[in-house]
This record gives C-alpha cells, structure tokens and sequence, in this order.
C-alpha cells in the first residue's frame, strides 16, 4: 500500500460520483449497489497501480464502466439510463424535461447510451470518456453524434409538445 496518502483519503471521496454513474449505467438501485461495491473492490486490490499524479475519480469511473461492459457482454444486466426514483436533475423554473431525456435515451444502444451519460450527464470530457471507454476520441465524437442524432426526433417532439420554442 502506498505511505503517503490513504485508499479512504484518496478514493472514498468519489464514492457519490461513481454511485451515480453506476445507477446511471444500470438504471437499477440494487444492480448498481453491487457495481460500485465490485468497483471500489477492484480499485483496493488495484490500489498499487493508481498513480496519485492522475485524477482518482477518472480511475474510478473506468474500473466500473470495464465492470459494467463486462456484465453487459455477458448478458447478465438489462439496461437503462436510469431507475424512474432517480430523475435528472433541472433548475425547478424549467420545464421538466428529464422524463424525456431518460425515455429517449433507454432506447439507444448501450454503446451509445455509455458516451451519452458519460458526456452529457455526467459531463466528461471527451478526452475523458476516451480514456474511460479506451477508444481514441474521434470515436467518442461519432458516437456521441450517433446517440444525439438519435435522440434529436423524440426530443425535438417532446419540445414542440411542451411549447419550449422551436425545436
């Protein structure tokens, strides 16, 4: 184990963030519990290979996402963006738009939905989901164009509905 700073000191301070990535990922409160237990697992036992000049929570999040890839590749999780308990936050004077957005975003594929919640929920880079998702960035922008292309009909009729300007 490392002298200087602490597993608990270091990595627990990220624990609401990766809890909220993992209900993001799973969309199932339980589901998700057992993602970040398996995650946090992985990162003391991996605890040697942190190296404390890189940011810790970007650590974190691609020990879950590998988890969560795996569990998808082996086709032990069904997936949503999130559980209907857990809405995306909006400022109370908008328009609630969350509900849409999680409609919306449940029927794109997981590949798409994982660069969507990483970049456009949780606010990553794309530098950062690239190295999250291991793949080089100009993947990350086509998939998130992909999963906003996708996204756009629903949305765009969802705003039109709700009279949020021109869509």
């Amino acid at each position: 184990m490392r002298t200087d700073k602490t597993f608990e000191e270091i990595a627990l301070p990220h624990l609401a963030d990766v809890r909220r990535f993992a209900l993001r990922l799973t969309g199932d409160a339980d589901e998700s519990a057992d993602l970040v237990q398996e995650t946090y697992w992985r990162a003391l036992r991996s605890w040697h290979t942190y190296r404390p000049d890189s940011p810790c929570g970007r650590w974190l999040f691609a020990i879950c996402l590998n988890l969560f890839r795996r569990q998808w590749q082996r086709g032990r999780r069904i997936v949503r963006l999130v559980d209907d308990n857990d809405p995306i936050e909006t400022p109370s004077t908008a328009p609630d738009v969350a509900p849409a957005i999680q409609d919306a975003a449940s029927r794109l594929s997981p590949i798409l939905r994982t660069v969507f919640v990483l970049v456009d929920i949780q606010g990553a880079s794309y530098t950062e989901a690239a190295h999250a998702l291991r793949v080089p960035i100009g993947t990350v922008r086509s998939r998130l164009h992909r999963a906003r292309a996708c996204l756009r009909p629903s949305l765009s009729s969802h705003a039109r509905d709700i009279h949020l300007g021109a869509a």
